[in-house]
């Protein structure tokens, strides 16, 4: 299958050599597993996986981990980021630090991308990456329990998906769908099928309530015991060693110190905020940034880290008038109501919150939450060491451009006009803000960024696109460097307008094809 008829194929390497081909595959998320599931199945490769968190297998899965009702901000790198220019505090930036990285720990919102989202890459200089060929991909990741029997769904790929029926879901989610279709939105049985909208319940990797991360669905026991495959926990990459156009090997920090992995080809799947980190301390990237780590330039490469792509969310906060202690253990999200902007069909995500959660606690109460799927404006990250444990300064700019800015107030009335029909007003009223803000238009604008925060989707800091345009070529080899690929959510040259679990899974299973 061919990316890019420009791109120079990183399998050739193997050519060179003549015999088996190593890989080191730096990062358990979720394109390391898939990588290194994929192409541990051949027995010409040998695979090194290479994880900074722990590594759960063969014990009991901590609590936080296996329940997947809520996000888990315990196996974490810690990151915060400044939200926009009017939040005077850094919030958690949630990533994972753990086998399966951020599938381990998040919402279990499994929503694909849509026909646009990925057509868009090709359009940005991606070539290769169209809708067309990326829903094979979709579906061969997935076994979607509801609806696996269809030509555009899968029936038998290692991530389990299925939706709550409606006598799983709460009064608050029922009630959402009955009050979205009382105000025109069609229902939507299943909005994993190109071109839906409208409202309906939410896809999701989980089953019975336990999340399924990328490393419980492609790390399996029968994966674990091939010879071909070693995995190293705890063990985190700080740089890699170079000659001139090619990496000679990386080096690691674990328990007992540092040293040097050596293998014939490296990918780095360690996620939008550390993958350029690992980069800019490597000497490859913008002269400015690799200078400020005190490392000298070796590869010099200006798209490496030159914007953050991200979802603003934002949401209304709401004391329910029958708050029920089964509130702490229903599900966050259950269900969805999705629409467009006026650009796009179906580009705005509104969902409706069963509790407050927070980091360290959560409340009997709800919310009505919404997300700018395609927003105009991005973000910076600014590294101030080489040190991967340091964390970087994260400014989102979330609604700062004022398109977005624009469009998150015209979404802040739409929210409160929802709650406002008879099926939801009945269960509850809002909290934060008041109702007398959520009737002036003038007062929401002073209000909806203090109410904004990320959705939890950092991508497109290490794009890939054409050579002199971006810092990877089609098929995440890292423009500079013959044997060193990114495969990750840093690849997106624009950001898809759903959470981006699905697109991550989908962008590693084609990539591995090409290895």
């Amino acid at each position: 299958m061919s990316i890019s008829a420009n791109a120079k194929p990183v399998v050739w390497v193997a050519a060179r050599i003549g015999v088996d081909l190593k890989t080191i595959i730096l990062g358990a998320g979720s394109s390391g597993c898939v990588i290194a599931n994929r192409l541990s199945a051949r027995s010409d490769q040998e695979v090194e996986l290479v994880e900074s968190g722990p590594d759960y297998f063969g014990q009991t899965l901590p609590f936080d981990l296996a329940d997947g009702t809520r996000n888990s901000f315990k196996h974490d790198w810690g990151f915060k980021h400044k939200v926009n220019t009017q939040q005077k505090y850094r919030f958690p930036l949630p990533r994972g630090r753990v086998m399966g990285g951020s599938s381990a720990v998040n919402t279990c919102i499994a929503l694909r991308p849509q026909p646009y989202d990925i057509d868009e890459w090709e359009a940005h200089g991606a070539k290769g990456w169209t809708w067309e060929a990326a829903l094979p991909y979709l579906n061969k990741l997935e076994t979607d329990h509801d609806f696996g029997d269809r030509d555009d769904h899968g029936g038998d790929g290692p991530m389990p998906l299925r939706r709550h029926p409606k006598s799983e879901q709460t009064e608050w989610s029922a009630g959402f769908i009955d009050a979205c279709q009382s105000l025109g939105h069609p229902y939507c049985e299943d909005g994993n099928t190109a071109g839906t909208k409208g409202t309906g319940p939410h896809a999701m990797n989980k089953i019975e309530g336990r999340r399924i991360s990328a490393a419980e669905a492609y790390l399996t026991p029968d994966v674990r015991e091939r010879e071909n495959l070693s995995i190293l926990s705890e063990t985190t990459a700080l740089r890699f060693e170079l000659d001139g156009e090619r990496v000679t090997g990386v080096t690691v920090r674990d328990g007992s110190g540092t040293k040097t992995l050596v293998a014939d080809r490296y990918i780095c799947c360690l996620g939008a905020i550390q993958t350029p980190r690992l980069l800019l301390a490597s000497g490859i990237g913008p002269k400015d940034q690799v200078g400020r780590l005190s490392v000298e330039l070796a590869v010099p490469n200006d798209f490496v880290n030159k914007h953050l792509l991200d979802h603003p969310g934002f949401a209304i906060f709401y004391r329910l008038h029958r708050a029920t202690e089964a509130q702490r253990t229903d599900p966050l999200i259950q269900v969805m109501c999705r629409f467009g902007s006026g650009r796009f069909d179906n580009d705005l995500v509104m969902q409706p919150g069963n509790r407050w959660q927070f980091p360290n606690v959560n409340f009997r109460n709800a919310s009505m939450m919404a997300m700018i799927g395609k927003p105009h404006g991005t973000g910076s990250i600014v590294y101030t060491s080489a040190d991967p444990n340091v964390a970087p300064q994260v400014n989102s700019a979330l609604l700062d451009h004022p398109l977005d800015f624009k469009l998150a107030v015209d979404m802040y009335q739409t929210l409160f006009e929802v709650t406002q029909q008879p099926a939801m007003k009945v269960l509850g009223s809002p909290f934060m803000p008041w109702t007398k803000v959520l009737k002036d238009k003038n007062r929401i604008a002073k209000k909806v960024k203090k109410y904004t925060d990320s959705g939890y989707h950092p991508c497109g800091t290490v794009p890939m696109g054409e050579e002199g345009q971006a810092a990877c070529a089609p098929d995440g080899r890292v423009y500079g460097l013959d044997n060193l690929q990114v495969i990750d959510a840093s690849l997106f040259p624009t950001i898809p307008h759903a959470n981006i679990h699905l697109t991550v899974l989908m962008v590693a299973e084609r990539l591995a094809d090409t290895l």
